[in-house]
């Protein structure tokens, strides 16, 4: 909810400290696991960064495919 909603008002820092915990915290849940990755994607790429955005697509795929 923290990360959504700070994506959602243009803080970019709060949400990638947001999504970043809560991806390092939900290794156990897949859907919020996923979640947190796509969070950090939309940040990077919102932030101009696209190898951290691709690099996240592929560490969600990968998830994906494997969790």
């Amino acid at each position: 909810m923290l990360a959504r909603s700070a994506y959602a008002a243009g803080d970019l820092i709060e949400a990638r400290r947001h999504f970043g915990r809560a991806h390092g915290a939900c290794h156990d849940d897949k859907r919020l696991h996923l979640s947190a990755h796509w969070g950090l994607a939309r940040v990077a790429l919102r932030r101009g960064n696209l190898a951290a955005a691709l690099n996240h697509i592929a560490l969600l795929t990968l998830a994906a495919i494997f969790d």
